[in-house]
């Protein structure tokens, strides 16, 4: 990584002070980039018995039917300080990781190669998909070596272990998490009329969930049957994601999106 790319791109990482192991794994996934990363410590919400020293936005009111759960919480907050610290940043493209996000100094190559031909002012979601119901509705029309997503194919994507942007992208999400609290993986609300959204399947998530910090606590609730499920999502939202599903396909073919093969290299 030479100095000239140090200047244009910049890596964080987020961890739990305690995610010793998974920072070490990262390193040795990532062993020419490791010595670049700067590391943001993540905020740990799901014990309730330590006090709070950072400032929670408030809920945002679709969320009643669905509140944030405290590890989901503590993330968004961490990203928050992610995307503070992008939005300072003098570099072109900052890319924030998870601690357990998968892939190889290669993969970083081509997500600062293709950020380098984006507009200024971007987004570039770079995988992470695996195992997710809406892999099989993500279309996009190729642009800069990549994809770039129709706003309707956002609701089909989520997580938030992998995604580089601009300084300026990375004020815009602040903007709107400030103003109510998202899951960080909102991107479908959360990049909402922002045109320079791209998706490269470059970097991966663990197919096992059962290290996912989320994950577990979502194990630990009770499962919701599908009349539940519609009314935490609203109606609104769940009969608009339906008729996006029967139509996209169609809509690719008039626009001329390509399906998006997820598979890695």
């Amino acid at each position: 990584m030479t100095t000239n790319i140090v200047s244009r791109f910049e890596i964080l990482v987020i961890s739990l002070e305690t995610d010793l192991e998974r920072r070490n794994l990262l390193r040795e996934r990532f062993r020419r980039y490791s010595t670049h990363f700067k590391l943001i410590k993540g905020i740990d919400m799901r014990d309730a018995t330590q006090p709070i020293s950072h400032t929670v936005p408030p809920p945002c009111p679709r969320l009643t039917r669905k509140p944030l759960k405290p590890s989901e919480i503590g993330c968004a907050l961490s990203h928050m300080l992610a995307l503070k610290q992008a939005a300072i940043s003098n570099a072109r493209t900052i890319l924030i990781l998870e601690d357990d996000v998968l892939g190889k100094d290669e993969d970083i190559d081509t997500v600062h190669r293709i950020s380098e031909q984006l507009p200024p002012h971007h987004f570039l979601l770079c995988g992470g998909q695996e195992g997710l119901r809406g892999n099989k509705f993500l279309y996009g029309s190729e642009e800069f070596g990549c994809f770039r997503l129709p706003s309707m194919v956002r609701r089909f994507v989520t997580r938030a272990c992998c995604y580089a942007l601009s300084p300026s992208m990375a004020v815009a999400i602040l903007e709107r998490q400030q103003a109510c609290l998202h899951r960080s993986d909102d991107w479908h609300t959360l990049l909402r009329h922002e045109h320079n959204v791209f998706f490269s399947n470059l970097l991966g998530h663990p197919m096992d969930l059962s290290a996912s910090h989320i994950e577990i606590e979502r194990t630990q609730l009770p499962q919701r049957g599908s009349w539940k499920r519609i009314w935490a999502d609203g109606i609104g939202y769940t009969i608009t994601t339906q008729i996006s599903k029967i139509s996209l396909p169609l809509l690719g073919y008039i626009n001329r999106w390509r399906k998006i093969d997820l598979q890695r290299k």
